[in-house]
This record gives C-alpha cells, sequence and structure tokens, in this order.
C-alpha cells in the first residue's frame, strides 16, 4: 500500500477483498466491505473558545459491529474502534439512533424496531428510546472500552 496520511492497512479488510475479487485500486462494480478500520484517525485543532461555535462528533451506534473481528468472515461490518476517537477531537460526542416510541418502523425481518427497543429501555408512548440498545450502552469489540470516568464524552 502507498503511504498515505489518510488511510492504513487492515488486515481482515486486505483479506476480505482478496476473497471476493475487490481491488480498491480499479474496482467499482463490487462491494467492498472496507472496514472503518483503514481510516486513520485525523482530526482538525481547535482552540477552546466561548464566542465560536461547538464542535460536534457523532458516533453511530452500529458502526462497531464486525463479526470478522470475531472470526466470522461472512458477516462483514465497518468494525470502528471507539479508541481511536480523541477524548480532545470533540467538545461533545453523540452516540446512536433514536425513535420516538408510539411510532413503527419495520426493518426487513418486519419486526417493529422501535417497539422492541422501547419495552427494552422501559420506555412508554413518546418517549424517546434508542434503537440498538445494545450497541449503544455496551461496546461489542473488547478493543472499544470506554472510560468509566466519561473521559469521552465532555459537558459543554
Amino acid at each position: 500500500m502507498a503511504t498515505s496520511k489518510l488511510i492504513q492497512g487492515d488486515t481482515i479488510t486486505e483479506t476480505t477483498h482478496a476473497a471476493n475479487g475487490f481491488d480498491p485500486a480499479t474496482s467499482d462494480d463490487k462491494i467492498s466491505y472496507t472496514s472503518a478500520r483503514v481510516a486513520k484517525p485525523v482530526y482538525n485543532k481547535y482552540k477552546n473558545s466561548t464566542t465560536k461555535p461547538k464542535v460536534f462528533g457523532y458516533y453511530t451506534d452500529w458502526s462497531q459491529y464486525d463479526s470478522r473481528l470475531q472470526g466470522n468472515m461472512s458477516q462483514p461490518g465497518r468494525g470502528y474502534d471507539l479508541t481511536n476517537v480523541s477524548p480532545t477531537a470533540y467538545d461533545k460526542l453523540i452516540f446512536g439512533f433514536v425513535g420516538i416510541t408510539g411510532f413503527r418502523k419495520i426493518d426487513t425481518e418486519d419486526r417493529d424496531v422501535v417497539a422492541e427497543a422501547a419495552a427494552l429501555c422501559g420506555k412508554v408512548k413518546y418517549e424517546p428510546t434508542f434503537l440498538d440498545p445494545w450497541a449503544t450502552s455496551s461496546l461489542i469489540s473488547t478493543s472499544a472500552l470506554m472510560s468509566a470516568a466519561g473521559m469521552w464524552i465532555r459537558r459543554l
């Protein structure tokens, strides 16, 4: 791989590319299943200011999923490791997807994901609830552990 300031090698992604016949330099007709692990953590640096807008980051709860990390090559995912997020890069980091209970969202398996999530979170009608409470409140990969002191999420 050529030297890059933005991307880095990821053995699992490269193994998947080889198995699927995907060449990132030339393929545009195949699904790549490229993990977020190929992205190097790169951030702008800002001075703290009370007069300028705050800097927010958004971490999708499902971005951590990648069964290839546990040896199951049949279900590739993004597999982003939260520990790669600099604790000083953002003023606030936002997690997860939210739905409002009482509204139906049917997934491809014909399940009402809002109702299921609301039941898991103990929410009642018209309250917000995380849509994937497992991913939002837990981290799947052992390499993606959050600090118990909350150093990853800073208050405004």
